[in-house]
């Protein structure tokens, strides 16, 4: 039988190797801390940027009362087209409780909304739900394009919007765009003009996305949104199989082509 000899390590090698090992593991574990305080050092950077902007599309800079978004649209304020000539007028509400919408406005915005929307609320299955509704006009982060007709001084149409932030993307989300229904006011292309103003507005301010969200069951709504180039966004239920049937579509159209979420 032959022996092998085996040649004994020399004295301190192992416990040298398990130091280099300890300090080793001391300088990975540091380096992996100073990379998270980067990390989250350009969070904070970018979510201060993010509010900013924010902050700015919702608030006058001066006098940190809601912005009006119409003073750098004046032309596009004004529709006269197919027998219709309207005006288009800004309304929000400011940081307290004083109100700077006139009632006239609210009433109509709901009254219209009622009119217009009930019946498709209850088709969803949804159900209508006026408090719900009437709440969301009254709230701070409202923001309403009211049109007025010039020959009846008649308010026609509006559009209820606001800038909301989804994820890392800043959004102007269109809540609601309701027009009458009367033959002198519809299809004549308002709703078109206030929909492509809202777009300029996202532009100006800074948006990254339009989005609004749309009754599967109101067809004539879906087929005007989708004839100005607005496609299912990402984030909407038909996009998860366990959410198949869902009532509603979420749409959306990128402002800023360089931004991905």
């Amino acid at each position: 039988m032959v022996v092998k000899s085996v040649q004994a390590p020399a004295p301190g090698s192992v416990g040298m190797e398990l130091s280099a090992n300890s300090v080793g593991g001391k300088k990975g574990a540091s380096s992996k801390k100073a990379l998270k305080k980067q990390q989250q050092a350009a969070k904070r950077e970018a979510n201060a940027r993010i509010h900013a902007k924010l902050t700015s599309a919702r608030l006058d800079d001066a006098s940190g009362l809601p912005r009006n978004v119409l003073v750098d649209f004046v032309p596009f304020a004004k529709f006269e087209r197919n027998g219709l000539a309207v005006d288009l007028e800004f309304y929000a509400r400011g940081n307290g409780e004083q109100s700077m919408v006139p009632a006239e406005v609210v009433d109509f915005c709901f009254d219209l909304t009622e009119r217009n929307m009930r019946q498709h609320y209850e088709q969803s299955g949804w159900g209508w739900n006026a408090l719900k509704k009437r709440r969301e006009l009254e709230d701070e982060e409202a923001r309403l394009l009211v049109a007025r007709d010039r020959a009846t001084n008649k308010l026609v149409a509006f559009m209820h919007f606001r800038f909301e932030r989804e994820d890392d993307a800043l959004v102007l989300y269109v809540y609601e765009i309701q027009i009458e229904q009367d033959e002198s006011v519809a299809r004549k292309g308002l709703g078109k003009q206030i929909m492509l103003l809202a777009e300029l507005i996202g532009r100006k301010w800074g948006m990254d996305w339009v989005m609004l969200t749309v009754l599967n069951c109101n067809t004539p709504a879906v087929q005007f949104y989708h004839k100005l180039k607005y496609t299912v966004d990402e984030t909407s239920p038909q996009n998860d199989i366990e959410n198949e049937g869902c009532p509603y579509t979420i749409l959306s159209k990128q402002l800023d082509l360089s931004k991905r979420r």
